[in-house]
């Protein structure tokens, strides 16, 4: 008899979403694995805006492949109905989720993964529909909102298993539980990241933008990040393997966009980012290259800086955070306001333009001040490049965690729904009433 595997990437609920390159990569090497071992796979991604049946439904790409979601406004939760903002739910209809769950054979078991910790109720509504439709099939969640908020994902999600962390390194114990008998799965060590094999893109809808990671886990420890606590151990692929992949994912599927996943990209660069440069400009790759994860300043060059024009990038994002150098240190930013400034003007220099360059501004953080987020704007202005706000979301486990607690108007510490980074600027600033829109204006250099 046949043993399948479902994986499902479960909906966003939210006040907003937009599509940057997201694709679950997790489950995607999850996938890759079981196939090797010999298992079948069916795969539902709910929020994949390529995906056959919902394609028509979708808004066009833009030049890079992101994208608007097909979303449907739901009733808010009781306690986000305080909030002036229509609550919708990203990603395709259930009605379509439901036929498709329908046309399938019931599964030897079912893998869910999950993102953001606020956005839950996805992981409870796919769940819930697997349960009404395959009765007592073991359910396996995994991903980040397990990782960070295990006690809330036991009490409210009606998983059999519950997986923290990354789940490739826990696959085979699971296997001995969920499939009689087991396959045999190639040999891993997590200490080897280039033991695992590619992740299964032909499951998505669409391969023209796809993420590459060359690293898990980051040795910095920036108070208000959860790096350390998805992926304790920071560990690096071999950059010659990964300039493989993409070669092999541009002659596979024409893949025209790829988007870097790294928290820790540019550490050590001549040993490791610079090989991986150098190898793409001696194959002649072509294709376009984004980095949606924040870059450290210090660490550009005018050597990175020139062989990443070279080889296409087009988005390029840095990591500032605030203009505050108090602010700079609680958060434990290795960063300085002139490796910021000499960072724009080397990438200016290399070639880049302004609008390549965004910079990340947090907004939200304890204590933090509207005045604050302004300045840094300003000076991110000053220097050319485009201030890319970035709404704090208080993350339990890391440094910031408590200082984000104390500071909230409300009791957030069981209720993931308010790490919403929508929701907790609002509870963690006075005055916020206009304060978007006054952004917006300095934006506009009114």
């Amino acid at each position: 008899m046949t043993q399948r595997f479902l994986l499902i990437n479960p909906w966003i609920y939210d006040f907003a979403a937009f599509d940057l390159w997201a694709r679950p990569l997790g489950l995607l090497y999850i996938a890759s694995l079981l196939r090797t071992a010999g298992y079948e796979v069916d795969w539902i991604d709910c929020t994949d805006r390529f995906d056959r049946e919902i394609r028509e439904k979708q808004g066009r790409a833009d030049s890079f492949g992101c994208g608007r979601y097909y979303s449907e406004e739901v009733e808010k939760p009781p306690i986000l109905r305080w909030m002036n903002r229509r609550y919708k739910r990203y990603g395709m209809p259930v009605e379509v989720f439901v036929s498709r769950l329908r046309r399938m054979e019931p599964p030897t078991a079912i893998f869910i993964t999950s993102r953001m910790t606020y956005w839950y109720p996805g992981v409870q509504e796919a769940i819930r529909h697997c349960r009404a439709l395959f009765g007592s099939v073991p359910i396996v969640l995994g991903g980040i909102y397990p990782t960070l908020c295990p006690d809330h994902a036991h009490a409210h999600c009606d998983a059999d298993f519950i997986i923290t962390r990354e789940g490739e390194w826990q696959l085979r114990s699971l296997l001995s539980k969920l499939s009689r008998p087991p396959k045999s799965l190639p040999a891993l060590d997590a200490e080897n990241l280039d033991c695992l094999p590619w992740p299964a893109f032909d499951l998505l809808g669409s391969q023209a933008a796809l993420p590459i990671q060359t690293s898990r886990g980051c040795p910095s420890r920036c108070t208000y990040c959860a790096s350390s606590l998805l992926s304790p151990q920071f560990r690096r692929r071999d950059p010659e393997r990964v300039g493989e992949e993409i070669r092999l994912h541009i002659q596979q599927y024409g893949t025209t966009d790829f988007a870097f996943y790294d928290d820790a990209l540019l550490l050590d660069s001549p040993k490791h980012f610079e090989r991986l440069l150098d190898y793409l400009i001696q194959h002649n790759v072509c294709a376009r290259f984004h980095t949606p994860n924040g870059l450290a300043c210090q660490m550009i060059t005018i050597s990175v800086a020139r062989k990443m024009l070279q080889v296409g990038f087009k988005t390029v994002r840095l990591s500032l955070e605030t203009a505050n150098p108090e602010r700079l240190v609680l958060l434990n930013r290795r960063n300085s306001f002139e490796a910021f400034g000499n960072a724009v003007r080397v990438l200016r220099a290399a070639g880049f333009r302004g609008s390549d360059i965004g910079v990340y501004l947090m907004i939200g953080l304890p204590g933090q001040s509207e005045e604050e987020v302004v300045e840094g704007m300003r000076l991110v202005l000053d220097t050319g490049a485009t201030p890319k706000i970035a709404e704090y979301s208080p993350i339990p486990g890391t440094e910031e965690w408590q200082h984000a607690v104390e500071s909230a108007s409300m009791e957030i510490t069981d209720e993931p729904l308010l790490h919403n980074n929508s929701v907790y600027y609002r509870l963690a600033m006075s005055d916020t009433a206009g304060m978007i829109e006054r952004l917006r204006s300095v934006m506009r250099g009114q």
